[in-house]
């Protein structure tokens, strides 16, 4: 393809787009899918977060069997997966709301401990009435702290991404505080995009068919950019190398960030197919643009033939399309000679329909030169 118009300022306020088309892309997601809380439903259904969660505490709880003499059973009796899915959900889209809202409260933990303390209280009374032991203030504070305890063990396992202890540092009282930058980091962005657009069309307003070759191009570059690495950490599972020490926030994790590499992907995929239409559809436009102009520049010239015949202007010389080879010869023109004027008037007679004006001309001077010789 030929250089094309306006070239330098075009690829300036391409690569200029290509940055403001990768940022608003990033922010746009962060603010729509990252700041949503169905992404990580998604990541913690599929990783099964919850069943990690439940053999997690019960594992811990089974450490307490010595110091306390108070059986697994007992604890794990009060709690369910689901009611742990719940609650920690619950307390991840509050965290995120209250990050994104500054209208919001701070997020509390929800869950109801009403049949873990009731069971701890019951086992203790029972084991107490059989064993004879005093119900003193002694004994009442073992219970509370044995309850402290187990609602210890469940609550920190509630704060799946940690989103919840994030809200109480000063980058989350920040976010919380300037919550509506989030939104109009997007709309600056996009409105930056829209204006570079609008420059770009109008540098190239008299070349309209070279905007798909400039539209394909930014599309092109801005979707590499981000999908070569995506791919890369895709296909090298670099996230699985994560070393965190508790399982369902390490399943956390690794499960959101296969779902976000796996949008990425597909989403820069279809950016750089649609990049690739657009650079080979202009391709084809300036094609067909070249071959109109010469059937245009054909016709315009075999008109103007018709319309003046007796032209010297051979109509063949200036087409496109017709090899040089393919030309018709001029006709052979007769040398001069003595012979007698009726002879030259035969001559001019038999080829005059061959013959152009000029060479008709020719003849009839001739004739004239020897007739007033006689």
């Amino acid at each position: 393809m030929k250089k094309l118009y306006h070239f330098t300022p075009m690829v300036l306020f391409s690569i200029l787009l290509v940055i403001l088309v990768i940022l608003f892309e990033s922010a746009f997601y962060i603010t729509k899918v990252m700041f949503n809380s169905d992404i990580y439903a998604d990541a913690m259904n599929e990783k099964e977060v919850a069943q990690a969660m439940y053999d997690e505490i019960n594992t811990n709880f089974g450490y307490y069997i010595g110091p306390t003499g108070i059986p697994q059973e007992v604890f794990s009796s009060a709690y369910t997966k689901d009611e742990l899915y719940t609650s920690s959900f619950k307390l991840l889209t509050d965290s995120l709301s209250y990050m994104t809202d500054k209208n919001q409260p701070k997020p509390v933990i929800t869950y109801d401990f009403s049949k873990l303390e009731k069971s701890i209280t019951d086992y203790i009374e029972k084991d107490a009435d059989e064993r004879g032991i005093e119900k003193d203030k002694e004994y009442k504070a073992m219970i509370a702290a044995t309850v402290k305890m187990a609602k210890e063990q469940i609550s920190s396992r509630l704060d799946v991404m940690m989103l919840h202890k994030l809200s109480t540092t000063k980058i989350g009282q920040t976010m919380h505080n300037h919550s509506e930058l989030f939104s109009l980091a997007v709309w600056g962005l996009l409105a930056a995009v829209i204006i570079v657009v609008i420059i770009m069309v109008y540098i190239d307003r008299h070349h309209p068919r070279d905007l798909m070759y400039w539209a394909g191009t930014v599309l092109m570059a801005s979707s590499g950019v981000i999908l070569v690495p995506a791919v890369f950490l895709k296909a090298t599972d670099y996230f699985e190398s994560f070393f965190i020490k508790s399982e369902y926030i390490y399943r956390t994790v690794t499960g959101l960030f296969e779902i976000v590499l796996n949008d990425i992907i597909f989403f820069e995929i279809i950016m750089l197919t649609l990049g690739v239409l657009l650079i080979i559809s202009a391709q084809i436009v300036h094609t067909l643009y070249i071959r109109s102009l010469k059937k245009k520049h054909n016709k315009k010239k075999l008109f103007e033939h018709k319309a003046d015949p007796d032209s010297d202007e051979d109509y063949h010389t200036p087409l496109l399309t017709e090899p040089t080879s393919l030309r018709p010869a001029p006709e052979p023109q007769t040398a001069p000679s003595s012979d007698s004027s009726e002879d030259a008037a035969e001559r001019l007679t038999s080829s005059a329909a061959n013959a152009s004006t000029d060479e008709i001309s020719s003849i009839i001077d001739e004739v004239l030169k020897k007739a007033n010789k006689k």
